[in-house]
């Protein structure tokens, strides 16, 4: 399998998921219907319920944020997005109007990012288990209606993600492009003033001499 192949694949995937969101839908519909048909058999706790729930947004948020970034990722594979980032990071290196950071600068902005919100996104997570873990929900129609809930997040997962990989072909590209224009022109604007110092510098040595 060559490269364009790959990518022309991944597009052809990507195009269908309108179709998997409404079969993954239905098929949490049906689950959903089964668990009211035949609802609990145990009384729920209201706190735990919470919990419950807001365990299940978490890791949904999680997975839509996952499947948008890989969508991105994909994109950034094929032949005309490597072009374009290949040609704005030569001349943003190049040009003294882009202020680049120097890599310690990233890596402990990262570092605290993930401490604040992945860490607390995996703490807060631990704490809803742990409160429910600790008594039970008693009834495993709520694993069905996780395993629904799950079905959802992965079936709007993927709607994001093809989202994510044409707004980055269609719309980042064609911004990168004016991006790099803008930087072409005040690197021609820039030796351009240097070239008239210069010149200023030769013709004020030759008119003192």
């Amino acid at each position: 399998m060559n490269k364009k192949q790959f990518y022309e694949r991944i597009k052809d995937v990507l195009t269908y998921t309108g179709i998997a969101l409404a079969v993954i839908a239905g098929i949490a519909y049906l689950i959903i219907i089964y668990i009211l048909v035949f609802g609990f058999n145990i009384h729920y706790n209201r706190e735990q319920l919470v919990a419950f729930l807001l365990l299940g947004g978490a890791v949904g948020v999680l997975i839509n944020i996952a499947m948008r970034i890989q969508g991105i990722d994909f994109a950034k594979l094929t032949p005309t997005a490597k072009q374009v980032m290949e040609e704005l990071t030569k001349l943003s290196g190049i040009s003294d109007d882009v202020k680049i950071r120097p890599m310690w600068v990233m890596f402990v902005t990262t570092i605290l990012k993930d401490i604040i919100v992945k860490g607390g996104t995996i703490g807060l997570s631990l704490y809803f288990v742990i409160d429910i873990s600790y008594q039970g929900l008693g009834e495993e129609k709520y694993f069905y209606l996780a395993f629904a809930n799950l079905l959802l997040y992965f079936g709007l997962g993927l709607l994001s993600m093809s989202k994510a990989y044409d707004y980055y072909l269609e719309s980042h590209i064609p911004y990168m492009k004016q991006k790099i224009k803008k930087l072409e022109l005040n690197n021609k604007k820039e030796r351009i003033d240097e070239d008239e110092r210069v010149d200023i510098g030769v013709r004020t040595t030759n008119q003192s001499d």
